[in-house]
């Protein structure tokens, strides 16, 4: 069942697509007559969610952001409401795979350890004066993170070759258009 079209970017869902409960409501509550509302909601579900979003390798906080500016024209601060996030949970479980499921974990660890490496000051001392973080420590952490980052792309790669195999080249449910092939 495909549930969104991509023109370019923009995932436009289709008539099976509204037939599921939750996107159906947000297609209901918009009341503006080219539901305009619903269609950036879409946008925002999709690309938050969907491994073929081209926004997929941001964080989390930094695709919301960016997705705030590019689909619904609201401030960065704005949080999914109930439904969206119902919407949302739905299409994330629907597309889902065992080998989606992995490679989300590694890519959300990576982001965890970046995170840590970034907080760590080598400058700060205990109350004797002594250097809290071994700078050969992060060095060797460096070089393991390389080995780190190699495993990911192996598994984005198998991923991606898993989903050819099965016959979804086009991942999740979307159909391309011309341009995406």
């Amino acid at each position: 069942m495909d549930i969104f079209n991509l023109e370019g970017d923009v995932p436009i869902i289709t008539q099976q697509g509204v037939f599921i409960p939750e996107m159906k409501q947000l297609w209901l509550d918009d009341k503006s007559e080219d539901k305009s509302k619903a269609k950036g909601l879409y946008a925002y579900i999709y690309h938050m969610t969907n491994p073929r979003s081209v926004y997929i390798n941001m964080p989390v906080t930094e695709k919301h952001a960016m997705l705030c500016t590019d689909f619904l024209n609201r401030p960065t601060s704005w949080s999914p409401t109930k439904a969206v996030q119902l919407a949302m949970d739905k299409y994330a479980k629907l597309i889902k795979t065992t080998e989606i499921r992995a490679l989300e974990s590694a890519q959300i660890m990576c982001d965890n350890l970046s995170a840590y490496f970034i907080s760590i000051d080598f400058k700060e001392v205990d109350e004797r004066g002594t250097l809290v973080h071994d700078a050969r420590k992060g060095v060797q952490n460096i070089k393991d993170m390389s080995g780190m980052v190699e495993s990911l792309m192996s598994l984005k790669k198998q991923v991606e070759k898993g989903m050819q195999e099965k016959g979804n080249n086009n991942r999740a449910g979307a159909e391309l258009n011309m341009f995406d092939n």
